[in-house]
């Protein structure tokens, strides 16, 4: 079972670098048509993938050849030395004087860019220095290294420190830069406020608005609840003289304690209903109208009593009893 497993890894390892093969000589192939048209700027990606799958000293020159022609002469240049010194192990001299020719045309074209560091900068712990994103390290600050003509950016980061960055522009004839990392600032840390907790027993402190806000709520409160109260002692008013006038005219139709009449019986049944209710709605309309006045008086001064609700308060009344309606909207 091992052996069966380690032959089919190993089949598995062939085929996958098989498919990498055909696809770095199909990419290879096709960048040769375009830099035959002199399309460098679409040749040159295909060439740099296909040495990725497939990495070997012709391609590399191709890749070289290729970035020569679109005018990056530091990555062309990096490339023919590296050819130059495979050519050599492969025993490939016709390779090798290719590569050799070209460094050597290449060398006096070269821009080279210097990053320097001085010491009151180099002293932040950590400094980090990167140029178009890679790192360069401390052995590399203050050496002219060969950079491509175009933009380049420069940062410079350390713990605690804010981030410094800049974009240098090498022109298409051989030049010089000279870029100084300066001292970096230190990061601002934005403090955040402390909240106030109230002492045992304190209530917290609110603002004008908030407290304008609610006495203004308290007020208007007040104000619904003493309505409703006046409201409801006028319903149980109505409820009292209905129990007056029924009594009465029960009273007119059976005047002797055992009355026998069942109209008389009915109102005066209807008289003590009513009378109840009156009891009841009274007595609520009176807590109403206390409560109402309290809020009223004790909300904060100048806080005015504004809202868009509106109350309607109806009585109700039927055979067995009666009560108060009430309807808001808003």
């Amino acid at each position: 079972m091992a052996i069966t497993g380690g032959l089919e890894l190993v089949a598995e390892h062939a085929a996958r670098a098989q498919d990498q093969s055909a696809l770095a000589e199909t990419l290879f192939q096709d960048a040769k048509k375009l830099m035959a048209d002199r399309d460098y700027t679409n040749a040159c990606p295909k060439l740099a993938e296909s040495y990725r799958l497939d990495p070997g000293n012709g391609t590399r020159l191709a890749l070289a050849l290729c970035y020569e022609g679109q005018g990056k002469t530091a990555s062309a240049w990096s490339l023919f030395t590296e050819v130059v010194a495979a050519a050599r192990q492969e025993n490939r001299s016709d390779r090798e004087t290719i590569a050799r020719a070209h460094v050597a045309s290449l060398e006096p074209k070269l821009s080279r860019l210097v990053i320097e560091v001085p010491s009151s900068a180099a002293r932040v712990a950590g400094l980090e220095v990167k140029r178009d994103g890679i790192v360069t390290a401390e052995p590399a600050w203050g050496t002219a290294v060969p950079v491509d003509p175009g933009e380049h950016v420069v940062e410079a980061s350390g713990p605690g420190k804010k981030r410094w960055r800049s974009t240098v522009k090498i022109g298409p004839k051989p030049d010089r830069v000279t870029l100084s990392i300066p001292m970096l600032e230190d990061e601002t840390i934005v403090a955040q406020p402390t909240p106030v907790v109230p002492r045992s027993g304190q209530p917290p402190a609110v603002d004008g608005a908030t407290a304008e806000a609610g006495g203004s709520g308290r007020r208007t409160t007040g104000f619904i609840v003493v309505g409703v109260g006046v409201a409801a002692l006028g319903v149980g008013a109505f409820f009292g003289v209905r129990a007056i006038t029924k009594s009465s005219e029960a009273k007119s139709l059976c005047s002797t304690d055992a009355c026998t009449n069942p109209d008389a019986v009915s109102i005066n049944s209807d008289a003590k209903t009513a009378a109840r209710v009156a009891d009841v709605v009274i007595g609520a309309g009176l807590v109403a109208v206390v409560v109402g006045t309290y809020l009223v008086l004790s909300s904060p001064k100048g806080a005015p009593a504004r809202s868009t609700k509106s109350f309607d308060v109806r009585p109700s009344a039927d055979r067995h009893g009666g009560g108060v309606s009430l309807q808001s909207t808003w």
